[in-house]
């Protein structure tokens, strides 16, 4: 509801932002304006878990304890695409 009030969307609060798989994302729009500029919203962040592994080994755990911590729940990992 709130997304679709008028001044949200004549502020452009509320924006279509191109993902990493070629679809579209909305996100929240920059709350500042400048009259001779316009922000340019080129992606979106990464998905949830993908860089998981990588900061764990660099943070000092192996790959069998990173491999036991996702196969336990205890880490989130996408590892499905979209359809």
């Amino acid at each position: 509801e709130a997304v679709n009030h008028e001044q949200i969307q004549a502020r452009k609060m509320v924006v279509d932002v191109p993902a990493l798989e070629g679809e579209k994302e909305k996100q929240i729009g920059s709350p500042i304006k400048f009259s001779q500029s316009t922000p340019q919203h080129s992606h979106t962040g990464p998905p949830v878990g993908m860089n998981t592994e990588e900061i764990l080994l660099e943070a000092g755990f192996n790959s069998e304890s990173v491999q036991s911590f996702i196969n336990e729940g205890v880490l989130f990992q996408e590892t499905d695409k979209k359809p």
